[in-house]
């Protein structure tokens, strides 16, 4: 069994936390690592010459894997620069290998959405009809996918992105206090610029694309970027929220309407800390949510304030135990580990 795996520099942020969670993951279950070299972008030589890497990578790697293995895909991030993903996809099937495809991001969806680059709808096709399972981030993106033309059989859903953190993880106490970690950016959080106007909370921000003077506030407090990996121990209280878009009143635009789809990576980052969470009533994980009883669903932000008081304390501690069951299994690798084995038992 093999696992491509890309090579990316460190950042502030967690693009980079969820497919390094799941190469380490994957290595524990026996996948041995095949390293993609990763992309560049200080300055134009540096590019150029990434480049040029990854298009020889995407020829020589497919003659690494032994006719027959089962090799593990994570798209869109093993497809940055999706012909040459597609290069050494149609190298190894040449081999008789065994596609496994695990889903990031619907990129087609998202680059049409969010004008950011991606693979194109027939380079993602390509790769799905490929793929012997596919791994999928919850029930409605299941559904999506069916409908888009992919066999019911080929798909398994994920559940719950895993979040592996190794440091202590403490007692989150019941407070009025809603943690936003996470790219703050006007584009994709202009909401929390309107913060103020829900009183009763104190809302704690982390990320990045956001400065103290853009959401100054009594209620409002801004840490400033933590690396993912640090981020677990300094949420100690309250909830944590998942939200998209410009407005307070519903999750909109673009990103919103991507959360009806899909699983944001900051819902596992807060249950992995132990962080009870709020989420928009109509989202895909609002489901996971509800079922689990590890959180509020809210329609609008407003709805915050009595939601906590309705809950209480004493409700908070119920709901916090239930989290960190949950929490615990994103911290060991658990979701992963199971859709990984449903993949492989029914490729037997």
């Amino acid at each position: 069994m093999i696992s491509l795996t890309e090579k990316t520099d460190e950042a502030f942020n967690a693009r980079s936390k969820a497919p390094s969670d799941i190469d380490v993951i994957v290595g524990r279950m026996g996948f041995r690592a095949l390293a993609f070299p990763g992309t560049d972008e200080r300055g134009v030589v540096r590019r150029t010459l990434a480049r040029v890497r990854r298009y020889l990578a995407a020829r020589i790697l497919p003659k690494r894997v032994d006719p027959g293995s089962v090799v593990l895909l994570q798209y869109p991030q093993n497809s940055l620069v999706c012909r040459l993903g597609m290069r050494f996809v149609d190298g190894v099937l040449a081999r008789g290998v065994r596609l496994v495809v695990l889903v990031h991001d619907l990129n087609n969806e998202r680059s049409v959405a969010q004008n950011v680059p991606g693979c194109s709808v027939a380079e993602q096709r390509r790769i799905f009809e490929a793929a012997e399972r596919i791994i999928v981030h919850n029930r409605v993106m299941l559904e999506h996918v069916v409908r888009m033309g992919v066999p019911r059989s080929k798909l398994i859903d994920l559940g719950c992105f895993d979040y592996l953190f190794e440091g202590e993880v403490g007692c989150p106490r019941f407070a009025r206090s809603v943690t936003i970690a996470g790219n703050l950016s006007e584009e994709k959080a202009g909401y929390v610029r309107q913060l103020k106007r829900i009183p009763g909370v104190d809302w704690r921000l982390f990320g990045i694309g956001c400065t103290p003077a853009a959401v100054e506030a009594a209620n409002v407090r801004y840490f400033g970027s933590r690396k993912p990996e640090l981020l677990p121990s300094e949420l100690t209280e309250g909830f944590g929220l998942v939200w998209d878009g410009s407005s307070i009143d519903t999750c909109s635009g673009d990103y919103g309407e991507y959360l009806k789809l899909n699983n944001p990576h900051k819902l596992s980052l807060y249950l992995a800390s132990g962080l009870p969470v709020i989420v928009w009533e109509r989202s895909a994980q609002a489901t996971f949510v509800r079922e689990n009883g590890i959180g509020l669903c809210v329609d609008s932000l407003h709805d915050i304030p009595r939601g906590i008081a309705e809950l209480g304390e004493t409700g908070y501690a119920a709901m916090r135990e239930r989290v960190v069951e949950i929490g615990g299994r994103l911290r060991d690798g658990y979701y992963t580990r199971r859709a990984l084995e449903a993949a492989l038992a029914g490729m037997r």
